[in-house]
């Protein structure tokens, strides 16, 4: 197209914002001749003269987002490969300060982190080797405090032993003064009554010789003269348990004595209907006994039995062997079925008490005579009741085998000087001469009666003394090694 020029027209022209007649934005340049006056266009549509531009920028923006993409990644693994082991770090260190030091970290770098991990799990190896030897140190104490505490309760145990022993003997020996100060006393009493009593006796017997009989005098006469017999015969017993016996010791079978006692007793217990049955172990050995004084025991067992049952009943009598507190016994038991012991069992064989299984007719010493012979003879007394079916009455006698005779005895181990005539020792002691291998049950803390063997007095029991623990065992002890 021509353009004429108007004014001052430059030569070149850039337009950048033009519209042809498409409507479409191109990018033209103009150029002016000025010969001719006229000028020349070129044009270009914008997007094909910037079309490599949108490549280059599309191009660049795929470059960029890769390349951020890449930069993230590795940004993402780089922190993750620093973290990582941080985090797993803090983790396993959180887990040892809980108390699980069995938490390793297992993958370690060659780095500070690196050299961190083989640091944490060396804390928590001497972390497992101070709790080890911190448990046992425990355990050792624990056990150290146990054996404490057990050897305290054993010397607690044997305190409370030792106390009660202390106590069973200062018991006896009290019982043993009190029964001794009562004999002194009763005897005295009973020497006192006696000279009166014969006294009223004898007036009441010549009273009787001037009164005619069935008269009311003549009844309070025989009153008075029968219960003037039964007060006489009280005080016997009195003088009987007070007084000292001196027994003269033999062997004896006490299958004979059973048996004749039993010949006096046939007559009565048929008049009150009882039934006698005897059981004997003819196997009994002889024991050594002072005979009247246990035909008295005996006979007054049968004599209690007998009143026990006033309306009939049976009469068991046995003899057999017993062993008790390791030691032999020839036993004798008396069994009633009489209307039984309703008081106290333990304060039965006391003196001057009264069990009224008797019709209140005794004198309450009865038993205590018996159990008074029978610990004068090493031996015991042991009674049991059923109230309505009856009571066992049984005398344990020691026996000592012959063969025993010829082991060492008691005196020749402990050298006390019993044997020793004119010594401290010479006389007291009741199981010299005879019973010097179960010495425990008739001089020591075994026996019911008084402790007589200053031995026993100082260990408080017998059990801890070493020829006890030699008997028993079955040792033989040569006395002249």
């Amino acid at each position: 197209a021509g353009l004429k020029s108007e004014g001052v027209i430059p030569l070149v022209q850039f337009l950048t914002d033009a519209i042809d007649y498409r409507g479409e934005s191109v990018l033209a340049v103009t150029q002016y001749i000025h010969k001719t006056h006229w000028g020349v266009m070129v044009k270009i549509d914008e997007k094909e003269a910037f079309a490599h531009v949108f490549q280059l920028r599309n191009v660049l923006l795929v470059i960029i987002a890769i390349s951020s993409a890449i930069v993230i990644l590795v940004s993402y693994f780089t922190a993750r490969s620093i973290t990582g082991p941080i985090i797993n770090l803090r983790n396993v260190a959180s887990k040892i300060s809980e108390g699980d030091l069995n938490q390793r970290i297992e993958s370690i770098s060659k780095d500070e982190i690196g050299d961190s991990a083989v640091a944490l799990n060396q804390m928590a190896e001497s972390l497992i080797e101070a709790k080890v030897d911190l448990e046992n140190k425990v355990k050792e104490r624990t056990a150290e405090l146990a054996d404490a505490n057990a050897e305290l309760k054993s010397v607690n145990m044997k305190l409370v032993e030792s106390f009660d022993e202390l106590k069973m003997l200062q018991n006896k020996l009290v019982q043993a003064e009190k029964l001794s100060a009562l004999g002194r006393f009763t005897e005295e009493i009973a020497h006192q009554i006696r000279n009166p009593l014969t006294v009223v006796s004898g007036f009441a017997k010549r009273l009787k010789a001037q009164l005619e009989s069935g008269t009311k005098a003549m009844k309070y006469a025989n009153l008075i003269e029968s219960e003037s017999q039964r007060l006489d015969q009280i005080l016997k017993d009195v003088l009987d348990y007070s007084k000292e016996e001196k027994y003269v010791l033999y062997h004896v079978d006490i299958k004979n004595i059973i048996l004749e006692l039993m010949e006096l007793f046939h007559e009565t217990c048929n008049k009150k209907n009882i039934l006698v049955k005897i059981q004997l172990d003819e196997k009994l050995p002889k024991i050594l006994i002072d005979k009247n004084s246990v035909y008295k025991a005996i006979n007054l067992l049968f004599d209690n039995a007998v009143e026990a049952m006033p309306d009939g009943g049976t009469l068991a009598i046995k003899a057999r062997q017993e062993e008790f507190c390791k030691a032999n016994y020839v036993a004798f038991d008396v069994i009633d079925s009489g209307k039984g012991v309703t008081a106290d069992i333990t304060k039965i064989i006391e003196p001057f008490f009264s069990s009224n299984i008797s019709g209140g007719h005794g004198t309450g010493l009865s038993l205590a005579i018996c159990n008074k012979i029978m610990e004068n003879h090493g031996g015991r007394m042991r009674v049991s009741s059923i109230p309505g079916k009856g009571s066992v009455f049984s005398l344990l006698f020691p026996y000592q085998p012959e063969d025993d005779s010829f082991e060492v005895q008691c005196w020749e181990y402990h050298n006390c000087g019993v044997d020793q005539e004119g010594g401290t020792s010479f006389r007291e002691c009741p199981a010299y001469p005879n019973y010097g291998r179960m010495c425990w049950v008739i001089a020591g803390t075994y026996s019911e009666g008084k402790i007589y063997c200053g031995i026993a007095q100082k260990l408080g029991n017998c059990h801890k003394c070493d020829f006890y623990n030699l008997v028993v065992s079955k040792k033989k002890y040569n006395i002249y090694l």
